[in-house]
């Protein structure tokens, strides 16, 4: 996975699938400015629904994705 920040931010990465439980996640940590990139192995993960969850100090952003087998 990818993505982009724009300053450096202390933060949390989570996976959780549809009800609620955490797969898989980060500690909060520092992170770097500009384009991260994260290796998530899913492979074991049910086909299903499931959310990607980055949590900072100004609020949490979701992702919904579904994997399907």
């Amino acid at each position: 996975m990818s993505f982009q920040l724009k300053k450096a931010t202390k933060g949390s990465l989570a996976i959780s699938d549809k009800l609620g439980r955490i797969m898989w996640k980060t500690e909060q940590k520092e992170w770097n400015i500009g384009l991260l990139n994260v290796e998530i192995d899913v492979s074991n993960y049910p086909s299903g629904a499931y959310q990607l969850i980055w949590n900072d100090n100004s609020g949490q952003s979701v992702v919904n994705w579904v994997k399907m087998n």
